[in-house]
């Protein structure tokens, strides 16, 4: 059993919570768009790395088997996930996440925009969760 390597989603959430405090600082004036739009794109490459460290905790860590780990669909995952104490969220909750992520690439429509910047906050909330559950189970063993 190996050590579930979490450094590429630490990066990601950190960059998420610097590019969430600029736009809280510039939501109006001259950066605004700036500000929402890298928070956006941090966004995106922060959700893009929940699944793999998930993944390997589950199986490293919760023993889960591994050829039905990689064969979940992401919704089974996070329901396996949330069952075995990883989150707190429901799946609907972790779906609307990925749907706002899917939506990021219209970010150029300002109302998209504005309705995915919105839900940041709560899906940072959730990716600092998770990666403080798996940190936990990881320095349990």
């Amino acid at each position: 059993m190996g050590a579930v390597d979490t450094s590429k989603l630490e990066k990601a959430v950190t960059n998420l919570g610097r590019a969430l405090s600029e736009w809280k600082e510039h939501r109006t004036g001259r950066y605004a768009l700036m500000a929402r739009h890298s928070m956006i794109l941090e966004f995106e490459i922060c959700f893009g790395q929940l699944s793999s460290p998930l993944r390997r905790s589950l199986i490293d860590l919760d023993a889960v088997d591994p050829e039905l780990v990689k064969t979940m669909s992401f919704t089974s995952l996070l329901r396996t996930a949330a069952q075995r104490g990883y989150t707190r969220r429901d799946v609907e909750q972790w779906d609307r996440f990925r749907r706002d992520r899917n939506l990021a690439a219209h970010a150029y429509d300002e109302v998209q925009a504005n309705l995915i910047a919105e839900g940041v906050p709560e899906f940072l909330s959730a990716a600092e969760e998770l990666l403080t559950v798996i940190r936990r189970k990881q320095d349990a063993t």
